[in-house]
């Protein structure tokens, strides 16, 4: 017998690939029911409304502070060990997530609360990254650079990387790269640089 917990992620997981490949405007709850193999009653036991399971979605989904930890919360003080770790932890977290990446990029443009929020997580990520490097520069690790400016760089490169492997349409690349080679070049790059 499944649970009111698993139909409700069922619910959620299956809004969230409509919502991803159709838009949230175009996904009706009909479709959503169908999908998750459930009556359309149940989705609204379960979800008053359509922009109820929105929510949910982007609460479940963006959870900085869970994020943080992931990514920043177990550093070593070794610039690139952190810099190769921050990358893979968060190249993995992109492509975990790749459907919820999806429909914020389709919705975006049509939702200014929603661009504020996707902007809102990734200056956060931008300002962690950039915390960390002053720290290990005040321990006299690194000299003392435009943080702000590298860590934006970093995270852009991560980020367009990412995208690039569940991109169908090859808009961010038009060649596929190796996510070894991508890393290690990219963390060498900027170990390079951070340290002249």
């Amino acid at each position: 017998m499944t649970s009111k917990l698993d139909t409700r992620k069922k619910i959620l997981d299956c809004a969230l690939t409509l919502f991803s490949k159709n838009g949230y405007k175009l996904t009706t709850i009909k479709e959503i029911a169908l999908l998750a193999n459930v009556n359309e009653i149940t989705v609204f036991r379960h979800f008053q409304t359509k922009d109820g399971m929105l929510d949910e979605i982007f609460k479940s989904y963006s959870k900085v502070s869970v994020i943080y930890d992931l990514l920043f919360g177990h550093l070593s003080g070794n610039l690139s060990v952190d810099l190769r770790y921050i990358c893979n932890t968060l190249i993995d977290l992109i492509l975990e997530n790749h459907l919820f990446i999806e429909f914020c990029l389709i919705e975006i443009s049509l939702n200014s609360s929603l661009a504020i929020e996707v902007q809102t997580i990734f200056t956060s990520y931008i300002n962690y990254l950039t915390d960390y490097l002053n720290k290990i520069s005040d321990q006299g690790i690194i000299p003392k650079s435009n943080f702000q400016l590298y860590s934006q760089m970093f995270l852009c490169l991560v980020h367009q990387f990412a995208f690039s492997k569940f991109d169908q349409n090859n808009i961010f690349s038009s060649a596929p790269l190796d996510r070894d080679e991508f890393v290690n070049t990219l963390v060498d790059l900027f170990v390079t640089k951070l340290n002249k």
